[in-house]
């Protein structure tokens, strides 16, 4: 069965030129046993509005002979009766009286705002009593479901480990010779895209056991162009992505300034000697390289898995640059932005370059910051992707009439980093448009460390005499001195924390940073980032944030998805005021 893209773009009704038809992916006369359509994290609203990326899918599901639909979780931004009945209302006009076997992986967002009513002690099975009345789901929260010889494991997210545990194993031992197909919302911990932050250690101790499981998860909301998104060595890991906005990891920014929106759906061909899974796009029709879609033969075999993270690692080649090619950096000054400006062209890779590095040195060669940018592979049509790119370093990073050296290093999806390109530059004169309001030379003796995890007591932390703090958990954060901030400063005043930090951390993970209000714990505007991966030694930041209302404002800096914690330390803090016009 081939996929047209002018059908498919005649049948949304876009009025745009379409391109030549996919080749098939299966040799003529060979058809999968069945078809299924993923897609996750489509956060429905009260609204029908809300379901028009939606409707989009299950027409490609349709007009595809999709004999599945697999959600994989959080259909619903929070709990919803009117969300579930638009979502059940596109599938009714959709299929008619031909509706797929619609399979459910119930996640945190479709519960979230559920009020327990008199009598109810559950919120996870009082909200999915209700979403599956009012999406006419055939099968439970905890169920096995068997398709044409086939079975499909659905486990609730905050499961009970012992429970999965033996529903897996129950459907392992009833099919010995296939895959069994287990969805549930969370990805397996340290397998696909972001899984580290994002991933559940329970799901992959219990997957570990069995080979022949094909995980099928959301949660993370990555693209479905992220060549990190299947994943092999025990078992196999699918991520779907997501039909929501999506943040890259791309240390050194706002997480609001790497979002994104994503609208690929995977279909998944089963066939009894193998797997095909294709990845297309609901705005354009594309498929993500039609040539080259995740296939991996059955039974499954550990040892010569397609999809092993050494294996790819291995076989791909490092990004290259074009000819001649050569970085540039200049101070630019325009509305909403002073500073420097770094310019480079793209790098190229089979697979799309994943990300690209960018280091400041100063004049001794000490690491001044790093600051980090996603390549393009996630844009849709390819042809759209950027030939330049470019990354801004705030003016406070730099003292005038200095040299400073940039390198940019480009990265695949699996590590391998390509030639970096260099550039010293010797900064001009100028003038911050800064007022200092708090510093900290030894930023370790006025902070008050504590650490917590979800649902946990607060520990405070102390700072061992080498002036590190051992956090041992995925969460902890830094009080400032109450004084930091001024309390004349009115509402709306723009600042800019600035903190050298330094993280001897064992594990491929990075801390997200969030400054709160100390005393209500709500985050501030725009005062969000995302720190360089660890271990990459002492690092300047520069966080953005803005003051919500008048009066005091005590501080804190919270630090997060940082798996089990590791040795941190932040030498010096200061803090400066935009002038106000």
């Amino acid at each position: 069965m081939n996929f047209s893209r002018k059908t498919f773009l005649e049948g949304l009704g876009l009025g745009f030129a379409a391109s030549a038809a996919a080749p098939s992916a299966w040799a003529e006369g060979d058809q999968p046993v069945f078809r299924a359509g993923l897609l996750t994290d489509t956060h429905v609203l009260h609204t029908a509005a809300s379901c028009r990326i939606v409707a989009k899918a299950m027409e490609f599901f349709r007009r595809e002979h999709a004999d599945v639909v697999c959600h994989l979780g959080d259909l619903a931004d929070v709990f919803s009766p009117s969300g579930f009945d638009a979502y059940r209302q596109v599938i009714d006009r959709t299929f008619g009286d031909r509706v797929p076997l619609m399979l459910y992986a119930f996640g945190g967002h479709d519960r979230n705002g559920y009020q327990l009513r008199p009598g109810e002690t559950d919120r996870n099975e009082a909200g999915w009593k209700v979403m599956r009345e009012r999406l006419k789901i055939a099968h439970d929260r905890y169920d096995t479901v068997e398709f044409r010889g086939y079975v499909f494991v659905i486990i609730s997210e905050y499961f009970e480990e012992a429970k999965a545990a033996q529903m897996i194993e129950d459907a392992v031992l009833r099919h010995p010779s296939k895959p069994v197909f287990v969805l549930e919302h969370e990805p397996a911990y340290d397998t696909t895209y972001d899984s580290v932050a994002w991933g559940n250690k329970a799901i992959r101790r219990i997957c570990d056991r069995y080979p022949q499981v094909i995980h099928l998860s959301g949660h993370v909301h990555g693209s479905h162009r992220n060549e990190l998104n299947i994943w092999q060595d025990g078992f196999t890991e699918i991520n779907a992505g997501c039909l929501q906005s999506w943040r890259g990891e791309a240390a050194n920014t706002s997480r609001h300034e790497t979002s994104l929106r994503e609208e690929g759906v995977l279909l998944m061909d089963v066939y009894e000697n193998r797997v095909v899974v294709r990845r297309f796009s609901l705005v354009t029709g594309e498929e993500h390289r039609p040539f080259e879609p995740w296939e991996f033969p059955l039974p499954f075999e550990a040892k010569s898995a397609p999809y092993r993270a050494e294996e790819r690692q291995k076989t791909s080649r490092p990004p290259t640059w074009p000819n001649r090619a050569v970085v540039r950096a200049a101070r630019v000054e325009e509305p909403g932005f002073r500073g420097v400006r770094v310019d480079f062209p793209a790098a190229a890779h089979n697979d799309g370059t994943y990300r690209y590095q960018v280091v400041i040195r100063d004049a001794a060669g000490k690491t001044v910051t790093v600051k980090e940018t996603l390549g393009e592979f996630w844009k849709v049509p390819t042809f759209a992707q950027a030939r330049q790119m470019s990354v801004d370093f705030d003016e406070g990073y730099f003292l005038p009439e200095r040299s400073y050296e940039f390198s940019v290093t480009p990265t695949d999806f699996y590590g391998n980093a390509g030639e970096a390109l260099r550039t010293t530059v010797r900064l001009p004169w100028y003038r911050a448009q800064l007022r200092k309001v708090y510093a900290a030379a030894d930023a370790m003796k006025v902070l008050t460390f504590s650490t917590h995890s979800w649902g946990s007591h607060v520990k405070p932390v102390a700072v061992d005499a080498d002036g590190f703090a051992t956090v041992k958990s995925a969460m902890f954060r830094a009080d400032l001195p109450a004084e930091a901030l001024p309390a004349a400063d009115p509402k709306g005043t723009r600042y800019v924390l600035d903190f050298a930090f330094e993280d001897r951390h064992d594990s491929r993970c990075s801390w997200r940073v969030d400054l709160e209000d100390a005393k209500t714990g709500r985050p501030l505007p725009d005062g969000d980032h995302q720190l360089a991966d660890s271990p990459v030694g002492e690092v300047r930041y520069r966080v953005r944030f803005t003051k919500p209302e008048d009066g005091p404002l005590a501080l804190r800096i919270g630090f997060s998805y940082g798996d089990v914690g590791g040795r941190v330390r932040i030498s010096s803090l200061r803090i400066d005021a935009k002038n106000q016009k």
